[in-house]
């Protein structure tokens, strides 16, 4: 079967990507992964199917340090899981140390799946569709079923894997949410052709805490660069120029707003005792 999408293909291989899919596109994507259907522009070209979820990503209507109104949370907190057999023992290690982050501060807990219905598996790979993966990719939220984060194997580190899980777990970018044009610019000349997607400003956030720059969900200033990192498309405003050099790639840990915020949705996290103080 072939279908058919009046879209215009989306170069995915340049920054990393986010997905926000209802079940129906869902299992779109999964029959084009497996061959049974092909996804063709309106120019002609088969699309890989990263860049028909990045297409779908910015055409949804989103809200919420900030959430997606439409994607759903994990009830009671609790994220089941997976490994692939692409991920080793060492990489599983350094994802759920990145995951038991988060759990210091909100109300999560990542679990080994059973037979749960929803679940995300992790995945190393390379590629994705006809596309070249570079750093990570996962569905917004729970999107029922099984579903899946993607790491290259240059992306274990703690930093994306941080900025990954939060999407897992509901977050959108910072630098998308609805106030972002009043603390940056973008520069739609630097971006490359159809890279726009990741930069666009996603109306009705709910914004929990003030704007972050340093938030492990927002990117470097040079992200969709056509000459990274010499020509920026992001660039804030003079009163916050001091975050030019360091936003998107600075401390990898979570900071105080990234807590906060998914402290806001999901609750506290457990009461630290036998805290060491010298």
């Amino acid at each position: 079967k072939q279908c058919i999408l009046s879209i215009y293909p989306l170069r995915v291989n340049r920054f990393r990507a986010c997905i926000n899919l209802d079940n129906l596109v869902m299992k779109l994507i999964k029959l084009a992964k497996s061959g049974t259907v092909k996804i063709l522009s309106t120019t002609g070209r088969f699309l890989p199917v990263l860049a028909v979820c990045l297409f779908f990503f910015v055409n949804h209507n989103s809200r919420a340090s900030a959430f997606y109104g439409t994607a759903q949370l994990w009830s009671g907190g609790n994220v089941y899981y997976t490994f692939d057999s692409s991920v080793s023992a060492a990489e599983q290690k350094v994802f759920l140390d990145s995951a038991a982050e988060w759990a210091l501060f909100a109300n999560l807990h990542f679990i080994p799946r059973s037979t749960q219905a929803n679940y995300v598996t992790i995945v190393e790979t390379n590629y994705l569709g006809n596309g070249v993966l570079e750093g990570g990719v996962s569905a917004i939220g729970m999107v029922g079923g099984q579903q899946f984060i993607y790491f290259s194997t240059n992306a274990w580190n703690h930093g994306i894997i941080c900025h990954e899980i939060g999407h897992t777990l509901g977050l959108a970018h910072e630098h998308q949410r609805s106030d972002r044009n009043s603390y940056l610019t973008v520069i739609p000349e630097n971006v490359v052709p159809d890279g726009m997607a990741g930069l666009v400003v996603i109306s009705g956030t709910q914004n929990k805490t003030p704007y972050d720059f340093l938030s492990v969900m927002h990117y470097a200033q040079w992200a969709g660069s056509i000459n990274p990192p010499t020509l920026a498309t992001m660039v804030p405003l003079p009163p916050y120029t001091q975050f030019a050099n360091i936003m998107g790639q600075g401390d990898p840990k979570l900071t105080p707003y990234d807590r906060a915020g998914m402290a806001a949705v999901y609750g506290l996290g457990p009461t630290l005792t036998n805290v060491v103080t010298n």
